[in-house]
């Protein structure tokens, strides 16, 4: 290699080594202020209201667990709620003063919904067509914000229902199935089966109690409006300790278990396997016989 080739692989390399130290020391820009000033956990009230559908609301209990309180009392989902709260403290990437635009040119007069966190309000408008950012009216300003994604926002409350079909605190004491009754025995010690399977596993009815307490759903989405309920309509009913009781309408067994709650408008989305564990009792392992074979006598030559 010659003096020459030599020279300009070490300015390279020293060209590169100063770059690497500048981007080093390069200070980042500074992060966006968030849209409101909240804390998202030391909120504990959240209404969502979307013209033309019903107002949803939500409330945190002193336990720090989250209720949906409207259309619907149910318990909410942990993450559901999560991503309205972070609507809250979306970082305001452009700010722009009330007197540099027209409110309905943005979709804020009126707003297509508004959320609000305790007492404060947020109107939210249009999606801006360039890095499709949602314009929000909060503070006496507009904010543009990432376009925020819960299904929520678009009126469907059912994406706010806990996953969990059957709450913690709850005591099953007896399931109806379609072809199949089990029902705890009076010093919950057992359970009785009705009618009696032979073939079932010997903790069969406990095992079918167990997978009903803590079945989630992958997804939830709002019940068909289908009007009345065929009258051939198959329903798993569960009954607890506290005397109450809660219908699945058996909407699909495949590709997936689709259960529906028509008393509060939801449908659950889970796993074919679920319909095993959900819908029947567990059989008990076959025992194979093992044919012994015959013992060949030693026969001397």
């Amino acid at each position: 290699m010659n003096r020459a080739s030599l020279n300009l692989i070490l300015a390279l390399v020293l060209i590169a080594l100063g770059g690497a130290v500048y981007f080093s020391q390069k200070k980042a820009p500074p992060p966006k202020p968030p849209l409101t000033a909240l804390n998202n956990a030391a909120i504990h009230a959240v209404t969502v209201d979307v013209p033309e559908h019903k107002v949803i609301k939500l409330e945190k209990s002193k336990t720090g667990h989250w209720t949906l309180t409207e259309p619907v009392q149910v318990p909410a989902d942990a993450e559901e709620v999560n991503g309205l709260l972070n609507v809250a403290t979306s970082p305001c990437e452009e700010k722009i003063a009330l007197a540099e635009v027209k409110l309905a040119d943005l979709g804020l007069a009126p707003p297509k919904y508004t959320l609000q966190f305790d007492q404060t309000r947020i109107e939210v408008g249009e999606v801006e067509p360039l890095k499709y950012r949602r314009y929000v009216k909060t503070g006496g300003h507009v904010c543009l914000i990432s376009n925020p994604t819960s299904q929520a926002l678009n009126g469907d409350y059912s994406s706010l229902i806990s996953k969990r079909l059957v709450a913690a605190d709850k005591t099953i004491t007896g399931i109806d199935l379609p072809q199949l009754k089990i029902s705890r025995s009076a010093d919950g010690k057992g359970w009785t089966v009705d009618p009696a399977d032979p073939r079932a596993a010997a903790d069969a009815a406990q095992k079918l109690a167990d997978a009903w307490a803590g079945a989630n759903s992958s997804w939830n989405k709002p019940a068909a409006a289908t009007g009345k309920t065929s009258a051939d309509a198959k329903y798993a009913i569960l009954h607890f300790k506290n005397g109450h009781a809660l219908k699945f309408l058996i909407a699909k067994r495949a590709p997936q278990l689709v259960l529906e709650r028509e008393d509060i408008g939801v449908r659950y989305s889970l796993s074919k396997q679920d319909a095993n564990t959900l819908l029947s009792l567990q059989k008990a392992p076959i025992k194979k016989n093992v044919a012994t074979a015959p013992v060949k006598s030693a026969v001397a030559k």
